[in-house]
């Protein structure tokens, strides 16, 4: 007999079980390990004849009604058979029910093994068509040399780069002022996740004296620099300066002892400009590209 319910162990304790370890995403076993105010775990179940053969984990954010689906698994050899797509309605109802969930959302990449299955499993439970959000582009900075790299970019006389960690106190208050203006994109605000910016990759460029882009990036891990936030005023977006500031922050990660670089791009916030030149330049020299697909469900 097939059963629904949800699952008796903690969050913690399910990364300790040798029945569910093999049903949970391996990069999502870490997150379970934490305790945090502002979320919690709802794991569900699928037993036939008592067995285990499938499992489903989302967190829940108590303060928005909002959850995400972040590990999806069905043994192999119980796939095809609907145990998906009833393990996914009943996590949804036990969302909405007792959780009193509004959204659910889930992000995975588009060429996993199992997307097509989970993005049917969906559309069966009447989700709109998933979208891809962002691009992330992976490469080993110690053998980045691609044409556009070695070629020389002299700066002007009028524009000077420099070290982050150089930044003025009253540019670093000019910048507060100029982000509660709106006088940019939020996402290009240079001081997020702040404790997380490399200072000895990041640079910024000033035009006679006056700050004019930077190129802020984040150690994510201690092998990999992320390319985080890229900018330069908007009257210099033909010039290449933004470019030269991209450049100047891999010449600073070749002379450190961090491999590997990451670079994101959230489709819908990307300049055309830029979104030309990532197409053009970066992923055709990326080791690997992966593309993050987006769908969600809102129940009321």
């Amino acid at each position: 007999m097939l059963a629904f319910k949800r699952t008796p162990l903690s969050p913690s304790a399910l990364t300790h079980s040798p029945e569910y370890v093999p049903l949970i995403k391996p990069e999502i076993l870490p997150q379970l390990a934490l305790v945090s105010s502002d979320f919690y775990w709802v794991a569900v179940e699928a037993r036939l004849d008592n067995q285990l053969v499938g499992l489903a984990l989302a967190e829940v954010y108590p303060y928005n009604h909002f959850s995400q689906l972040y590990s999806f698994i069905v043994k192999e050899q119980y796939r095809q058979q609907g145990i998906g797509t009833q393990l996914f309605a009943f996590l949804q109802k036990e969302l909405i029910e007792q959780e009193q969930v509004q959204a659910l959302g889930i992000e995975y990449e588009r060429k996993a093994p199992y997307a097509p299955a989970l993005e049917k499993i969906a559309a069966s439970q009447g989700w709109l068509p998933p979208y891809t959000y962002l691009i992330r582009c992976h490469f080993d900075v110690r053998i980045f040399n691609p044409p556009w790299f070695q070629r020389p970019y002299p700066l002007p006389p009028s524009f000077h780069l420099f070290p982050w960690k150089e930044l003025l106190p009253a540019e670093r208050k000019h910048l507060d002022y100029m982000e509660q203006q709106g006088m940019f994109p939020p996402y290009l605000f240079p001081f997020q996740n702040e404790s997380q910016i490399d200072l000895e990759t990041s640079v910024g460029l000033r035009q006679n004296g006056q700050l004019v882009g930077w190129s802020v990036t984040h150690r994510v891990d201690p092998a990999t620099i992320s390319y985080s936030i890229l900018y330069i005023d908007r009257s210099l977006h033909r010039s290449g300066l933004g470019i030269q500031l991209l450049i100047a922050s891999i010449q600073r990660q070749k002379q450190s002892l961090v491999p590997y670089a990451l670079f994101e791009v959230k489709l819908k916030e990307i300049d055309p400009s830029w979104w030309h030149f990532v197409k053009k330049r970066l992923i055709p020299t990326a080791q690997r590209v992966e593309r993050m697909r987006w769908a969600i469900h809102v129940f009321v």
